[in-house]
């Protein structure tokens, strides 16, 4: 059951919609009817250790009769003397800017008063703090408002019953993927910041779950230290000693299929693992073209190769990513863990899929990170190649059955019309981001989900970073420039590498000229520090 607190005006806390918030996941807290600089009548949210999923202030409004209006101006209310403006307290045009200011008000006094409530000693931007505001009207059945499907913005959502508002709340999650990262230990010291009391669930449950919620505390922090030394270990050169899994690698015929949670594209077949007993019968040896590693938990290899890439571009956002947070967010995500399902460690895993191509290894300081492709590699991270390592006793991939060979160069794939809107995609991105260069991964992520949005073919990883980095600096239509960026490690500032559209070339002019590509609205772009004028091209 969730967690719900209630501040000093808890006598306002609508029963209806309390009763309904009761049903909530055992992972929500909710806080009711407090005040900060204004009054706050519900804030939602869905807690993770790797970046918050939700943070939803809700503001309700109760209305038995029909409103209208949209949400740059004041909006009506029928009364029987007909439509009259509906009147406000404050400086609000209508009900949705009310949620609005809400949401603004509690993220600027999460963001200043974090060292109340947070563990850690970093400082993080108002930006991890960013709250999504719903409206929730509730009115008799059969109440037939004028109103938007949703702000026209897209910051923010009108909800006009509990049923919505539930499934809004337990299925909605942030664009934004670096929100703060909050433990049931901060929210407990957040509502204590707030002046809020428990009021669900009841005291004696409330206890059992508090010794519950603490055992598993501690079997997480233990999990981790296992996956920070498994990662720290598949980046050594000493062999890793695995015990035999008498379970789990038997006959797949014998097992019933694993049906993986929720709905999972689908994908093509690719070379997988299997287990053999190496020569020396201390450990086992993997092979990547014998029979497909199967049990009755054991997802399959390519569909855990998805979820890491998945996870990389969700959280990465176009930097590396430690191992360890890596894991984390596989095994809370997906309820995945290496060694109990393969009897692998991740570091094992990850080096296969680093062979493939689709994943980069590195390291700094000697611990162990991965990223995408066309994910930015910071300077002071050194590459770990994709070679088979004695570290991990992988195999070098076999070639799929039936594989194509890649065509000659990208731009033939995507042909003539599909070059022009790769050329505009980048384009558009530049234009969104205000004249600063894009980082390469934000480049990379449109070209991967915003070409098909135009009918143009999907680019494979490496195809993506062939066309920007290879083709399109060859062909003169992007350049290389030296940029600068903060380094998140010392605070100061790095050079790296990045890319700008020509648009003096003449064929990008014309290109350019044709129209305006569709752009996927999922995807957050982001800048480096140095503006156009102090870039300069790179040797």
């Amino acid at each position: 059951m969730p967690h719900i607190f209630a501040g000093a005006d808890r006598q306002r806390i609508d029963p209806e919609v309390l009763e309904a918030f009761k049903t909530l996941p055992d992972n929500f807290w909710v806080f009711a009817e407090f005040t900060i600089s204004r009054n706050i009548d519900w804030f939602v949210i869905h807690p993770h250790a790797d970046g918050t999923l939700a943070l939803i202030v809700i503001e309700l409004k109760r209305s038995g009769l029909p409103l209208a209006g949209d949400i740059n101006n004041a909006w009506k209310q029928w009364t029987p003397e007909g439509w009259r403006d509906l009147v406000l307290g404050g400086p609000y045009r209508n009900y949705y800017w009310q949620a609005v200011e809400a949401a603004n008000k509690l993220k600027e006094w999460l963001w200043n008063n974090q060292r109340r409530f947070r563990l850690g000693q970093d400082l993080l931007a108002q930006d991890a703090f960013k709250i999504w505001p719903d409206l929730l009207i509730l009115s008799p059945q059969g109440t037939n408002h004028q109103l938007p499907l949703q702000p026209p913005n897209n910051f923010g959502k009108f909800i006009f019953t509990l049923d919505d508002c539930l499934r809004h709340v337990t299925t909605w999650k942030s664009r934004q993927l670096s929100l703060v990262p909050l433990v049931n230990d901060e929210l407990l010291r957040l509502a204590e910041a707030l002046g809020l009391e428990r009021i669900w669930p009841p005291a004696g449950r409330h206890h059992a779950e508090h010794q519950q919620a603490e055992l598993l505390d501690r079997i997480q922090a233990l999990e981790e230290r296992v996956q920070h030394l498994e990662a720290a270990l598949g980046q050594t050169s000493l062999p890793l000693a695995l015990p035999p899994s008498r379970d789990r690698f038997v006959d797949p015929g014998a097992l019933p299929e694993w049906v993986p949670p929720g709905a999972l594209p689908a994908f093509a077949p690719t070379p997988t693992f299997a287990r053999e007993p190496s020569a020396n019968g201390h450990r086992d040896h993997i092979a990547g073209s014998v029979d497909e590693l199967s049990g009755a938990n054991t997802p399959p290899l390519e569909t855990v190769f998805t979820w890491v890439e998945d996870y990389l571009r969700a959280h990465g956002r176009g930097q590396p990513l430690r191992l360890t947070d890596l894991g984390n967010g596989l095994k809370n995500h997906h309820n995945f863990n290496a060694r109990l399902q393969f009897g692998l460690s991740l570091a094992q895993i990850l080096q296969r899929l680093a062979e493939t191509g689709r994943i980069r290894l590195s390291s700094r300081n000697r611990i162990p990170y991965a990223s995408l492709p066309g994910d930015d590699l910071p300077p002071d991270h050194e590459q770990v190649g994709g070679a088979t390592s004695e570290a991990t006793g992988l195999a070098p991939p076999e070639a799929a059955e039936g594989a194509q060979d890649e065509p000659i160069s990208v731009r033939q794939k995507l042909g003539r019309d599909g070059l022009m809107v790769a050329v505009q995609t980048i384009a558009a991105v530049e234009d969104l981001a205000g004249g600063r260069v894009v980082k390469t991964g934000s480049f990379l992520k449109h070209l991967r989900e915003s070409l098909p949005l135009n009918g143009v073919p999907i680019l494979r990883t490496s195809e993506e970073n062939r066309l920007l980095r290879e083709e399109f600096v060859a062909l003169g239509y992007v350049r290389t420039v030296a940029v600068r960026d903060i380094d998140l490690t010392t605070g100061g500032l790095s050079t790296t590498e990045g890319y700008r559209l020509n648009r003096e070339h003449p064929a990008v002019q014309i290109m350019l000229g044709m129209g305006t590509p569709k752009l996927s609205p999922e995807i957050e772009i982001f800048t480096f520090v140095t503006m156009p004028e102090e870039a300069t091209v790179a040797d």
